[in-house]
C-alpha cells in the first residue's frame, strides 16, 4: 500500500482508481481488507482526513472506562478517567488516538434534548483519525437479534429487507474481524452455550416471568501485544493493507463534496482538499479522485453531511438525513433492593463479567436482561437490555430509539476551515421511547422479585442522561426506492455507482452495539462489489 500525504499533491491533481473508499473506520478498514484479492477491482483508493494519530496520555483511563462504561459520556466513566491523571486539553474527550488539526472539523450544532444531555456529543462520540470510532471504541458486541429485523407490528416500514438468518454468515466473519473468531453469532442468545467457557463459573437465571431472557454481549480485550488490543482497527489490519500493491491510502484528505453527472444517476469525482497544518490550520491544495465507483464509509453522521453537501443527490424520496437514531442510556436508571438471594453463577455472569478461557488474551462476556420477542410484541414496545450488578444491586439500562422523521441530520449556519456549512443535528425522541424505559425497568424489577433475587426496587420515569455514542437510521436501508435511501446492496437507489457502509443504513436500530453489524454489512458489501455474492 502507498501512503501519501494530500498536501504534497500538485494543485487541482486527479487520483484514477476503480474504488474509492471515502472513509477508514471499521467499515472502510474491513471493506479494503475483503477486497485485497478480488480480480475484477484492481485499484482502491482510501481517503482518510488526518495525518496524523497522536495517542492520549490518558489512553489507558479511556479505555478502560469505555470497557467498563460503554460510553465516555456517563459519569461513572467521567470519574473514572479523571481521577487517575490530570486532563488532557487538546484531547478533552479522552480518545485513544487524536489528530489535532482534523478533530475540529466534527464540530457542528446540536439542538433538541441532546444539547443538554450531551453538548459535546458531536466531537466527543466521533474521532476523525485513521481508524476512526474505533478509537474511542470499548469493544462492546454483539448481533442485532432477529426482531430487530421485523418491526412491522410497530409501524409496517420498520423493517430490514433481509433477516437475521441472511446476515448470519457475515456477522461470523465479523467476529472475526473483531477477534471473536472462536465465537458463534447465534450464542449470543444462547447463554447457556458459554457454560463452562469461563474463567468464573456462571449460570443461567430462569425465565421466571416469562417476558424478560437472558442475553450475552461480549467485550473485546483492549490489553495484548499490540498497543491497544484488539480494539483499534488500524493496529490490527493496517499491516496487511500496507503491504498490498493495489491499496492507496491518501491522507490529509478532507472530502467536500460528491460530484454526479447531469442526470444525477452516477458519481463522477470527489472532490477533496488537504488541510495546511500550522499553529491555526488553513485550507491546503485541492484536488479530486475519479472512481467506477465509490463508497461512503464516513460514519452515521458525516456521511448525511457530505450528500448534503453534494446537493442532496439521490433523495428524491426525501428520507436523506431522517430518522436519525441514537441508543439511549441510563446508567443508574434504577436499584434494586437486593435479597441476597443470588447464585454466585448468576452474580458472576451479570456482574463480574468473566473472561473466555483458552485465549491468550481473553475478551469478557456478561449476561443482560433483554425481552422475549413476545413480550415487545404483545407491550408495543421497542428493544431494550438491562445490565443488573448484582452485587450493587444498580440497574444500567439501555433502551432502542425508534425510527422518527423529525429526528434529523440538516446543515447548519456556522461553517468549517473551508467554509463548508457543519453539521446540524437535531435529534427528536418520541412518547413510544419513554414508555420503553419506564416499561423496561419495571419489567425488570418484576423479574427480580419473582426469581427471589429482590425485594423490590426502582419504578417510574426513566430519563435519558447518555445518548449511547451510536449514530444509526438517517440513510435507511428499504426495498422500494419510496421507503429508504440505499437498497439492500447498500446502493443508493437513484445512483448508480454510489454504496454506503456505516451504521446511516439502519433500518431500525435495535438495542445491540451497532459496530457488529457494521462490519457484517461491510463483508457483505465486499462480496457484492468482488462479484462473488451468491
Amino acid at each position: 500500500m502507498s501512503i501519501m500525504d494530500a498536501g504534497a499533491l500538485p494543485r487541482d491533481a486527479v487520483l484514477e482508481t476503480d474504488l474509492c473508499i471515502i472513509g477508514s473506520g471499521a467499515a472502510g478498514i474491513t471493506l479494503a481488507h475483503r477486497l485485497l484479492t478480488t480480480s475484477n477491482i484492481k485499484r482502491i483508493c482510501v481517503l482518510e482526513s488526518s495525518l496524523i494519530d497522536e495517542r492520549s496520555a490518558l489512553a489507558a483511563q479511556q479505555l478502560d472506562a469505555v470497557q467498563r462504561f460503554e460510553s465516555t459520556a456517563t459519569a461513572a466513566a467521567h470519574g473514572s478517567i479523571r481521577d487517575s491523571a490530570s486532563i488532557v486539553t487538546w484531547n478533552p474527550d479522552h480518545h485513544r488516538y487524536e489528530d489535532r488539526a482534523t478533530q475540529p472539523l466534527y464540530q457542528g450544532q446540536l439542538s433538541g434534548p441532546l444539547q443538554s444531555i450531551d453538548p459535546r456529543f458531536l466531537l466527543r462520540s466521533r474521532v476523525r483519525v485513521y481508524g476512526g470510532t474505533t478509537n474511542c471504541w470499548g469493544g462492546w458486541t454483539r448481533p442485532l437479534s432477529a426482531v430487530d429485523f421485523d418491526r412491522s407490528d410497530l409501524h409496517p416500514t420498520w423493517v430490514w429487507p433481509l433477516s437475521a438468518a441472511q446476515l448470519r454468515p457475515y456477522y461470523c466473519t465479523a467476529l472475526e474481524y473483531c477477534s471473536l473468531a472462536d465465537v458463534d453469532p447465534d450464542d449470543y442468545e444462547r447463554p447457556d452455550a458459554w457454560i463452562g467457557r469461563t474463567d468464573l463459573d456462571i449460570a443461567v437465571p430462569p425465565s421466571h416471568t416469562g417476558r424478560l431472557r437472558t442475553g450475552v454481549f461480549s467485550i473485546m480485550n483492549g490489553a495484548g501485544p499490540l498497543r491497544d488490543g484488539t480494539l483499534a482497527f488500524q493496529k490490527v489490519w493496517g499491516g496487511a493493507l500496507e503491504c498490498a500493491e493495489r491499496v492507496t491510502l491518501v491522507r490529509n484528505a478532507n472530502v467536500r463534496r460528491l460530484v454526479s453527472d447531469p442526470n444525477q444517476q452516477r458519481i463522477v469525482s470527489v472532490q477533496a482538499q488537504a488541510l495546511q497544518r500550522s499553529m491555526t490550520p488553513v485550507p491546503g491544495v485541492p484536488f479530486s479522485v475519479r472512481a467506477g465507483r465509490y463508497v461512503l464509509a464516513s460514519g452515521g453522521i458525516e456521511t448525511i453531511r457530505l450528500l448534503l453537501l453534494s446537493g442532496g443527490i439521490g433523495n428524491r424520496a426525501g428520507h436523506l438525513g431522517r430518522n436519525f437514531m441514537v441508543h439511549p442510556l441510563n446508567e443508574r436508571a434504577g436499584r434494586l433492593r437486593l435479597s441476597g438471594n443470588v447464585p454466585p453463577g448468576v452474580r458472576n455472569f451479570f456482574s463480574n463479567r468473566p473472561r473466555l478461557k483458552g485465549q491468550a488474551w481473553p475478551p469478557r462476556v456478561f449476561g443482560s436482561f433483554v425481552p422475549t420477542d413476545a413480550a415487545l410484541r404483545e407491550l408495543h414496545i421497542g428493544n431494550f437490555r438491562a445490565n443488573v450488578d448484582f452485587n450493587s444491586g444498580s440497574i444500567n439500562l439501555a433502551w432502542e430509539q425508534t425510527p422518527n422523521p423529525a429526528s434529523r441530520i440538516r446543515l447548519s449556519e456556522t461553517r468549517d476551515v473551508f467554509g463548508d456549512p457543519e453539521v446540524w443535528l437535531d435529534w427528536q425522541s418520541t412518547e413510544l421511547e419513554a414508555r420503553t424505559a419506564s416499561t423496561a425497568l419495571a419489567l425488570v424489577v418484576a423479574e427480580a422479585v419473582a426469581l427471589g433475587y429482590a425485594s423490590d426496587g426502582t419504578r417510574g420515569h426513566v430519563h435519558m442522561t447518555a445518548a449511547g455514542d451510536h449514530h444509526m437510521g438517517a440513510a435507511r436501508m428499504s426495498l422500494d426506492r419510496h421507503d429508504g435511501y440505499v437498497d439492500l446492496s447498500c446502493r443508493a437507489h437513484e445512483i448508480d455507482n454510489l454504496y454506503i457502509a456505516s451504521s446511516a443504513v439502519f433500518p431500525t436500530g435495535g438495542v445491540a452495539n451497532p459496530t457488529l453489524t457494521i462490519i457484517a454489512l461491510a463483508v457483505r458489501l465486499a462480496e457484492h462489489l468482488s462479484g462473488t455474492a451468491g
